[in-house]
């Protein structure tokens, strides 16, 4: 959906604006600027339609605290408080309730969001800037539903045990990483 399709016509708003002293390039300058923040918009929309199919999912399974667990994902993200910057037009939350549940999609959006930024200004350290850098992915066979706790201690305990001792041959040749999860289904 587009602020046009919000807003309709934009031709009576325009010639408010040009009463107002507004130049047309000022105008079209603004309602870019609302547009491209519509996208960000937009871009939460989907991720909290998700989190509400994950809502009705968690109900189906056999979790002692399912009723509990579908209702946080469910209000997760409902009423979000938004502002515009001045100078960029860009929109930025700036209270909202989330639920910080792992298999949240509009959570795992935002920390996706909030690892980026810190990733981004560690490496843009200066100290950093002579260094190789890698990217690893290292994955195994999907696992059952069941077994998909067991499998995520499995992984977390080994890579902390490849990680943990100085001497080992992981952490003689790299200065720093960083890990992430990802389950696929």
């Amino acid at each position: 959906m587009t602020l046009s399709d919000i807003l309709g016509d934009f031709s009576t708003l325009q010639a408010s604006l040009q009463m107002l002293g507004y130049s047309p390039e000022q105008i079209q300058k603004s309602f870019q600027k609302i547009e491209k923040s519509n996208d960000t918009v937009n871009r939460y929309s989907q991720h909290k339609k998700l989190s509400e199919k994950i809502s009705q999912t968690y109900l189906k399974t056999n979790l002692y605290n399912k009723q509990q667990l579908s209702e946080d994902i469910r209000r997760c993200g409902k009423t979000l408080v938004m502002a515009r910057e001045k100078e960029t037009g860009k929109m930025q939350i700036i209270e909202a309730l989330f639920c910080e549940k792992r298999m949240c999609s509009l959570c795992a959006f935002r920390r996706s969001l909030k690892n980026y930024s810190n990733i981004k200004t560690i490496v843009s350290e200066p100290e950093y800037k002579n260094l190789q850098w890698i990217f690893i992915t290292l994955t195994i066979k999907n696992c059952s539903a069941e077994d998909l706790e067991s499998t995520i201690h499995r992984l977390l305990n080994a890579f902390r045990k490849m990680t943990a001792s100085q001497n080992t041959a992981f952490r003689k040749a790299f200065k720093g990483w960083f890990r992430a999860l990802e389950v696929t289904y």
